[in-house]
């Protein structure tokens, strides 16, 4: 009886089952084991376009930072050497006069516009890259310059024996118009009949007529026997800055106004001269001294340059350094301005 009962309830209970009809697709929601709970929801929330970061991810997420700052021509790297006989010459582009087909840096801008703090000075018109300061040199030599070129685009390079002489003179002409920079580098070969003597590299430009309007030069020691000993450049910064008067200006009343820096390689004084167009010298001082300057570091210099001319002229303001164990010029730097009565 029991029996019976039991199998009349599954039979009603199996009537009523298939008695029931559901929806097409959709069947009785199945149980999703819970380790599989976060998965769901992510593809979920990633179908409808949201991204979820984890703790970690968010770990490794670089924060935001700000723009990378403009450099300033004045902090740009300038060319330097990783060998002292053969300095690191940028790849070959268009669009730069060279004298070796090799593409120039821009220097830093105008002299006479820069500030005094040493940081901010500006680098050298003429800057010898090899051989560099107290280098032991034997005969022939390499020597290397960065310049910008001058109007004429005459290249002269000279070496000096320890009493002055002319040992070899070397002029380059080359094809670039003012301002443009380049690379020059020439053999130098030399005779002295001493084991070892005091020398000095001499690079400088010339103005259209035939005045120096840059100098630069480099004290090395000369060998007749044995190989070079090259070291780096030494400073590259101009030596000599005329900061007054600008370039180009008009000077009136007999006496001109001249102040700068200047880096001196002795204690010497720096000489003025005002040379017109035909070399004449219509103004000159030759007791500059430069204020609270020690021997290789920055000082000021102030003075006034009485000049006498009889009408409008234009001359080339020249302030130079005299030599110390070897005579003649060390550094030049000039510029042109308008002398009037």
């Amino acid at each position: 009886m029991v029996i019976s009962l039991r199998l009349l309830s599954l039979s009603i209970l199996i009537s009523l089952l298939t008695g029931c009809t559901f929806p097409t697709g959709s069947g009785l929601p199945t149980v999703m084991p819970t380790e599989y709970i976060p998965t769901a929801i992510a593809l979920t929330l990633e179908a409808k376009g949201v991204i979820l970061l984890d703790e970690t991810d968010a770990a490794e997420t670089p924060t935001p930072t700000q723009p990378p700052q403009e450099v300033a021509p004045s902090e740009i790297p300038h060319p330097t050497t990783t060998n002292p006989s053969t300095p690191t010459i940028p790849p070959e582009s268009e669009g730069h006069a060279t004298l070796t087909g090799l593409p120039m840096p821009s220097l830093t801008p105008d002299v006479s516009n820069s500030p005094t703090p040493e940081a901010e000075l500006p680098y050298g018109r003429i800057q010898i890259l090899n051989p560099g300061p107290a280098s032991r040199v034997a005969s022939p030599f390499l020597l290397r310059a960065f310049l910008a070129a001058g109007p004429t685009g005459r290249v002269q390079i000279e070496l000096q024996g320890e009493d002055g002489r002319l040992l070899t003179r070397e002029i380059k002409k080359i094809g670039a118009n003012e301002g443009e920079q380049l690379y020059v580098a020439a053999e130098m070969n030399f005779e002295i009949s001493a084991a070892a003597e005091a020398g000095r590299v001499v690079v400088s430009i010339e103005d259209t007529y035939g005045r120096t309007m840059s100098l630069a030069s480099m004290d090395v020691i000369l060998i007749s026997l044995g190989e070079s000993d090259i070291n780096q450049p030494g400073d590259l910064k101009e030596n000599i800055i005329i900061k007054e008067p600008k370039i180009n200006a008009l000077i009136q009343g007999g006496e001109m106004r001249v102040s700068g820096v200047a880096h001196p390689v002795s204690d010497k004084p720096l000489v003025i001269e005002l040379q017109t167009m035909d070399g004449r010298i219509v103004g000159i001082n030759h007791m500059v001294h430069i204020d609270e300057a020690l021997v290789g570091s920055y000082g000021e210099f102030a003075v006034d340059v009485p000049y006498s001319v009889e009408e409008p002229t234009r001359v080339r303001l020249v302030v130079w350094e005299r030599g110390d164990r070897i005579p003649g010029v060390v550094h030049l730097s000039s510029l042109e301005v308008l002398l009037s009565p």
